[in-house]
């Protein structure tokens, strides 16, 4: 049982269970420049919010599709963070994560932000958002955390692999589809393999049945139009949006 395994106390399971019975603390809205959306995650079962296509929503699809992942829930409970200013007055500040992510070992918080933002926030007060090395922290929030055995963790912008972002989206309707016979998906794929239409081309149809007989990695470049060592040169990331176009998937600049 995940319980025992993680081995937390009391108090933990109480955050936990109250948040996976929770709806979401608040609804997402839209600042310049972002896109709000809502994800249909088939992990979970109902829609996930997301009020930026540059953080948040690569967030949600490595959530969704990271076996390591059990659940996550978009706007959980907000929690109270304790700091001080820059000029060291006490602070007490209600916050409200972007999730909270169950994983097989583990649990916590995550909140996403741009690597410019949290620039921004550092400069005006380190108490707050600091980095070290390379790797972002709140340190009340793990402070927060850590009171009851579970996480804090800071995504950066900075972080994001958009080769594997841009393989997920375009492998997103493969993942969806319910192939319950490897003969039938190869039977669909030869009977338009006749078509002029990009999905059809010898090589989508081979990285389709490396993925299908689970020798094909997302976080390979497959699905860039760059190619380099252990990479093959394949179609531009336009021609793999125009397979889908109904999908409405995001691709960054």
């Amino acid at each position: 049982m995940w319980v025992k395994r993680t081995s937390l106390s009391d108090p933990a399971r109480s955050v936990v269970a109250h948040i996976r019975t929770s709806q979401p603390a608040r609804r997402v809205g839209g600042g310049r420049g972002n896109v709000v959306g809502r994800y249909p995650s088939r992990k979970m079962g109902v829609t996930i919010q997301f009020e930026s296509h540059r953080v948040e929503l690569p967030a949600i699809l490595e959530l969704e599709h990271n076996d390591d992942v059990l659940e996550y829930y978009d706007q959980p409970p907000s929690i109270k963070l304790d700091y001080s200013s820059a000029d060291g007055k006490r602070l007490g500040v209600l916050h409200t994560p972007d999730f909270f992510v169950v994983r097989e070992d583990s649990a916590g918080w995550e909140e996403c932000k741009t690597e410019e933002e949290l620039i921004r926030l550092a400069d005006r007060n380190p108490n707050r958002y600091c980095r070290d090395q390379r790797t972002w922290s709140c340190p009340p929030g793990k402070q927060y955390a850590e009171r009851f055995g579970l996480y804090y963790r800071v995504r950066s912008s900075g972080e994001i692999n958009w080769v594997f972002q841009r393989n997920l989206q375009f492998l997103e309707d493969y993942f969806r589809a319910e192939l319950r016979k490897k003969s039938v998906h190869r039977e669909f794929i030869v009977a338009n393999s006749g078509e002029t239409h990009s999905c059809s081309s010898p090589h989508t149809r081979g990285v389709l049945q490396r993925h299908e007989n689970g020798s094909f990695p997302a976080s390979l470049g497959f699905y860039t139009s760059q190619s380099g060592p252990g990479c093959s040169a394949v179609p531009a990331v336009g021609d793999a949006f125009e397979c889908c176009p109904q999908s409405g998937k995001y691709f960054p600049p």
